[in-house]
């Protein structure tokens, strides 16, 4: 998503919370485990500081100990988590830096260093390595003005009317500025989702598992 304009960095904050608060939603009772009591909220913890591999270890102890389905599913949920973000955050600097070469073919290691230290290409700590994400070379140019001045064929961005400020969004911007509060003007979001399989392609019998 691309924002223009001095309100970029509140709207791109907006943009990401209006995201999660429509998820949330979706999806409320699955995600609701990550406000868990312990044992599940010393294993978010650990899997928000990037300890994957504690957590995991901790998982199983708790896993075995546990009387209670409600917990045994939001164990379950934290691990399923952790395999999503490494499936997300799968590339090591290089891999990236090569990607953005692409773009830009006579990058420099300081600008690399620049934008990566600015988070501008996006990643995460684990396990003590950096792991960066799938999508962090192209999203590098939708939150650097620097970078897409940099691109060698520049291209604009083909916004749809649902990626680009509206009357809303002027509203939530004026009511936080004046609020002070990162959550104002509240909508009721209805999602709905459904998902096609393709003749012949699960066995019958079996269940096809999605993760939407």
């Amino acid at each position: 998503m691309h924002f223009r304009g001095a309100a970029a960095a509140i709207r791109l904050r907006l943009w990401a919370a209006a995201f999660a608060a429509a998820l949330l939603l979706a999806c409320g009772p699955a995600l609701s485990q990550v406000a868990a009591p312990e044992p599940v909220g010393s294993v978010v913890r650990m899997i928000d500081a990037g300890q994957f591999k504690a957590a995991d270890a901790a998982i199983d102890r708790a896993l075995a100990q546990a009387d209670d389905r409600a917990q045994t599913t939001a164990l379950q949920f934290q691990r399923e988590r952790m395999r999503r973000i490494l499936l997300d955050f799968s590339l090591d600097a290089g891999q990236v830096e090569a990607l953005i070469r692409k773009q830009i073919p006579d990058l420099t290691d300081d600008e690399f260093a620049y934008w990566d230290a600015r988070g501008y290409i996006e990643h995460r700590m684990i396990d003590g390595r950096t792991r960066y994400f799938d999508g962090a070379a192209g999203n590098l140019f939708l939150l650097s003005a620097e970078a897409r001045a940099r691109r060698a064929h520049p291209q604009p961005f083909d916004d749809s009317p649902l990626q680009t400020a509206g009357a809303y969004h002027a509203e939530v911007i004026r009511d936080a500025l004046a609020t002070h509060r990162n959550s104002v003007d509240a909508q009721r979001v209805r999602v709905t989702q459904s998902l096609t399989v393709k003749p012949d392609a699960v066995p019958a019998g079996e269940t096809v598992k999605a993760w939407i």
